[in-house]
């Protein structure tokens, strides 16, 4: 009952998992458009087409906006923690946690890296002050 979410795996995101597992922050980046896809998707949502590969990213990025949870979706999530858009140095944004630092201390346009942490049987790209 109090288990964590698990990713649920499939073909299209197992790599960035398996990235996850090996240290690595993995997304998609289209040949066509240039443009990074994120969360792995079977085409390109620039421009239709499937011409999608993998890409290890740096891990960087800013804070987009932030705010501190304090009613979690289930049981299974700790509170308080840190919900935040990241907008990161290859010029996407993604939905993350904030980790080792408490919300009166984060701010817009703050940088910040990734980290991996272990969330129930998995590991899972979140992000700390860098």
């Amino acid at each position: 009952f109090n288990a964590h979410p698990q990713p649920r795996s499939s073909r299209i995101s197992d790599p960035h998992w398996d990235g996850s597992t090996e240290g690595r922050f993995v997304a998609q980046q289209c040949q066509t458009s240039q443009k990074y896809v994120y969360p792995p998707q079977p085409f390109c949502p620039h421009c239709i087409t499937d011409s999608l590969e993998r890409q290890t990213c740096s891990g960087g990025g800013r804070i987009y906006s932030f705010t501190e949870i304090h009613r979690g979706q289930s049981p299974a999530f700790e509170t308080p923690y840190i919900a935040a858009i990241i907008a990161l140095d290859e010029g996407w944004h993604m939905l993350s946690n904030i980790v080792d630092c408490s919300a009166g201390k984060l701010s817009i346009n703050q940088p910040v890296t990734v980290t991996f942490i272990e969330r129930g049987e998995s590991i899972i790209p979140c992000f700390k002050p860098a």
